[in-house]
């Protein structure tokens, strides 16, 4: 099935809703940045730190420049659907559920809605989202992930300066699946534990690959050895902050107009420093070696999720009568040398 022939969402009963959650694009622990912007699954999935300093650290080949997010480029985003592969599972996630109430004997019907930031969604009236509206929300979702990594913390360029630590008005609406019920409820079980990565509506993930995909790996010596000259960097510019979460966390909800003219200052001097630093580019070339390890030992794991992914899309699936039961898997120990502690 390709996203033209997906099937679409119908129109929203008004008070219906269920409230979706979410995590970052990898399992990252800066997750307070997230949970209160952007909405995919119901119920708030759980994060994990990132591995701790490996016994021995991987090489790492050429170091890019980096000056700009839209230069961000990781090994793993090859082994992730496209948008439009997005776009498809989101809408047979819907269908799915709603299959699934009416063969409940649910007489409503679920959809995808997205809502701007701070719109009750029981007092939402608009239409469901089209596949233009989801392909524009997926594409939104995925510079959001770059700009607030859970690596580096926050690197926008473009709008530091208005807004500081904050997202432009209506960069990433709220993603939400309407409905609301225990046949829902069980519904959106079942059909979580067939799905890719275990979403209902939500884009799908790096954490959401198998065994939870390459984490960030911010202990790694070389990405701690420029951290230090980014806070150098940061001193000089006035502002006392050992990492970019710090600058981050000590800044992101200011309140009174001095507080947010000083976090705007820093997100400036935060961005400024990364440039000069070259943070971001010596992050990517650090977890590009991490993903690669990630890669190699999961190559029949990540063959075995694209064919998931096309069966999927293409309707090959059907909702199980009840939802299994949570099981937790084990990564198997990567190559000698490169094993995360």
């Amino acid at each position: 099935m390709t996203v033209a022939s997906a099937r679409r969402p119908h129109g929203l009963t008004a008070g219906d809703v269920t409230r979706l959650g979410s995590d970052s694009d990898r399992r990252a622990p800066q997750r307070w940045v997230f949970t209160a912007t952007w909405f995919v699954v119901v119920t708030l999935l759980t994060g994990c730190a990132p591995a701790g300093t490996p016994q021995l650290e991987p090489s790492i080949s050429d170091i890019p420049r980096i000056s700009s997010p839209d230069q961000v480029e990781f090994p793993i985003n090859s082994y992730l659907p496209s948008d439009e592969q997005n776009v498809a599972m989101m809408l047979e996630g819907l269908h799915l559920v709603n299959e699934c109430r009416a063969a409940e004997g649910d007489t409503g019907t679920s959809q995808i809605v997205l809502t701007r930031q701070g719109v009750d969604p029981s007092a939402a009236t608009q239409p469901g989202a089209s596949v233009a509206d989801l392909t524009r929300y997926v594409a939104a979702w995925r510079r959001d992930a770059v700009t607030f990594s859970g690596m580096w913390q926050f690197f926008d360029p473009d709008n530091a300066a208005d807004y500081g630590y904050q997202r432009p008005p209506n960069e990433l609406p709220n993603l939400m699946l309407t409905g609301s019920g225990s046949a829902v409820m069980a519904c959106m079980d079942r059909v979580r534990s067939i799905s890719p990565g275990g979403q209902v509506v939500g884009p799908f993930m790096v954490g959401d690959l198998p065994d939870g995909g390459s984490q960030w790996q911010a202990n790694d010596s070389r990405y701690v050895a420029v951290e230090k000259q980014w806070a150098d960097c940061m001193a000089a510019a006035g502002f006392d902050y050992a990492t970019p979460k710090d600058a981050i966390g000590q800044n992101y909800q200011a309140s009174t107009a001095t507080d947010k003219a000083r976090a705007t200052a820093v997100a400036v001097a935060d961005v400024q420093c990364k440039i000069q630093t070259n943070l971001v580019g010596v992050a990517v070339a650090v977890q590009s070696a991490y993903d690669q390890i990630y890669i190699d030992s999961h190559r029949d794991q990540l063959a075995a999720l694209q064919t998931q992914i096309a069966d999927y899309i293409a309707g090959g699936v059907t909702v199980p009568a009840s939802a299994p039961p949570t099981t937790v898997s084990t990564a198997p120990s990567l190559p000698a040398g490169s094993v995360h502690s």
